[in-house]
C-alpha cells in the first residue's frame, strides 16, 4: 500500500480533531458560569442530603440489588454473545466450560433476584 492512500484518512482525522477542539472552545464560551448553590449540591435519587454540605453523603442501599442484577446480566450477555458468534469452532471441552459459566451466572442472577424479592416483601 502506498502512503498516498492514507492521506484522506489523515485529513479526516485532522478535521475530527479540529471539530473537537472547536466544540470545546465554543461550549466554554457559550455556557453560563454562575451555577446556583442548589445545582452544585450532590444528588442521590431524590434523597435529601444528610449532614454537612461538604461532607459525606448518604448512599441509598435500596438500589444495590438491582445494580448487581444489571451487572451480572450485562457481563453474562457479553460473554454469551461472543460464545454464540464462535460456537461452531468450539470443541466439547469449550462448550462444557461455557455451560459451567452459564450455570454460575444463572445461580448468581437467581440469588440476586431472590434477594431483591425478599427485600421488597420485607418492607
Amino acid at each position: 500500500m502506498a502512503v498516498e492512500e492514507f492521506i484522506p484518512i489523515l485529513i479526516f482525522q485532522v478535521c475530527l480533531v479540529i471539530m473537537f477542539v472547536l466544540a470545546l472552545i465554543i461550549s466554554r464560551i457559550v455556557s453560563p458560569r454562575n451555577p446556583d448553590p442548589m445545582k452544585t449540591t450532590p444528588f442521590e435519587c431524590g434523597e435529601e442530603l444528610i449532614g454537612s454540605e461538604e461532607g459525606r453523603t448518604q448512599f441509598v442501599m435500596q438500589y444495590y440489588p438491582y445494580l448487581l442484577m444489571f451487572l451480572i446480566f450485562d457481563v453474562s450477555s457479553m460473554f454469551l454473545f461472543a460464545w454464540a458468534v464462535a460456537f461452531s469452532t468450539f470443541t466439547l471441552e469449550n462448550n462444557l466450560s461455557i455451560i459451567i459459566f452459564i450455570l454460575v451466572i444463572s445461580s448468581l442472577l437467581g440469588y440476586s433476584l431472590y434477594y431483591a424479592a425478599k427485600k421488597e416483601s420485607w418492607k
